[in-house]
């Protein structure tokens, strides 16, 4: 499982090419489901323009992706859209483009272009924001390791997201999943032996 990017939020462009306009919308989106009412309230939004093209990606590797040039010609919005998510590294996400025709037909190789343009325009307006697949693990040690625990999850850049005190440390924390491996065979090291570490869910979290 690798790393990747989704945006820290909402964000929109606009580009006018001999005439046409082309509102440029950026989303992050965790689902697809959260992506169709995205697209839906730009064409509630947006009800009387021409066209309105987007690409969406979510999870990991853009497992789940859809694009459409929604009546362009075919090739000249949709595909160009989700080619600006690739190039970024951006998934749970959803860019929606859309078109009021100005009158001037821009050609195949104009269009294509316009509607790239656009795309990169609201994501250079976006922050990015990485997400990075990790294990839960529950790690529970002697009070004296407490601060060498803590700065081996600083090098291996995991997160205590919970610590309990009882007669021993109980420290919750997310993994990165590539180091999963080399981090508790450290941790075991460290304690020489004593630490009790139980692995819990996979899951990505947003850095």
């Amino acid at each position: 499982m690798g790393r990747y990017y989704t945006i820290a939020g909402s964000s929109e462009a606009l580009l006018k090419i001999e005439g046409s306009r082309f509102i440029a919308e950026a989303h992050p989106a965790y689902s697809v489901e959260e992506a169709e009412e995205r697209l839906l309230a730009a064409r509630k939004k947006y009800f009387d323009a021409t066209h309105h093209c987007y690409a969406y990606a979510i999870g990991e590797e853009r497992a789940v992706f859809r694009y459409s040039d929604d009546g362009e010609p075919s090739g000249t919005a949709g595909v160009k859209i989700f080619s600006a998510l690739q190039a970024k590294d951006i998934s749970d996400a959803i860019l929606i483009v859309t078109r009021y025709f100005g009158g001037t037909k821009l050609g195949v190789g104009g269009l294509g272009r316009a509607y790239h343009d656009a795309a990169a325009a609201v994501l250079a307006a976006a922050r990015p924001v990485l997400r990075l697949p990790v294990q839960r693990l529950t790690a529970r040690v002697e009070y004296t390791y407490v601060t060498p625990v803590m700065g081996l999850t600083q090098r291996f850049e995991a997160f205590i997201d919970a610590t309990e005190y009882a007669e021993k440390v109980t420290f919750t924390l997310f993994v990165p999943l590539a180091a999963v491996e080399h981090f508790t065979r450290q941790l075991t090291d460290l304690t020489n032996g004593t630490a009790i570490v139980t692995p819990r869910e996979r899951t990505i979290r947003s850095v």
